[in-house]
């Protein structure tokens, strides 16, 4: 609690005012970790992956209880911020990320991964085999769900 403004101090250089509500608060903290979060996807080690991804789903449920899908529609936004990262490990691990949130939340975010295919898909011109090797990981987990459907292959067309 920072003693001049009254506001709570979270990691990361977020402020939150004294009348936060539980949301609020929730959706600050999932902006500030999901970063971090998303590069230890990509960690060498296989334990800190493993907790990085356990993490990500518990962090995703809490939002959907929390918040329904509009929660669930956020952290989901704010993992496609990844996709414009300055490095290819970035790039790759946010979309690492969102293949695991697709496989897990399906269901509830069925018309948001549809739109996401073709974005993903067209990642896989980029030079970086790093994120080609993700992206085929994604097209895997759409396909291996069952909703990815019919639109794989067109974009795959493209």
């Amino acid at each position: 609690m920072d003693e001049d403004t009254g506001r709570e101090l979270l990691p990361g250089g977020a402020a939150l005012g004294p009348d936060a509500t539980a949301q609020q608060r929730q959706a600050t903290l999932a902006s500030v970790l999901v970063a971090q979060l998303v590069l230890c996807t990509k960690e060498a080690n296989m334990r800190t992956r493993a907790a990085a991804y356990e993490l990500l789903v518990g962090l995703a449920r809490s939002l959907e209880q929390s918040s329904g899908t509009a929660g669930l529609h956020s952290l989901f936004h704010i993992v496609l911020a990844g996709l414009v990262g300055a490095t290819p490990h970035m790039v790759s691990a946010s979309v690492m990320a969102l293949a695991r949130l697709v496989y897990e939340f399906g269901g509830a975010l069925e018309g948001l991964a549809g739109e996401l295919l073709p974005t993903v898909v067209m990642l896989m011109r980029t030079k970086s085999r790093e994120v080609v090797k993700s992206v085929l990981g994604f097209i895997k987990v759409g396909q291996g769900t069952g909703r990815a459907g019919g639109r794989l292959l067109h974009c795959l067309g493209m």
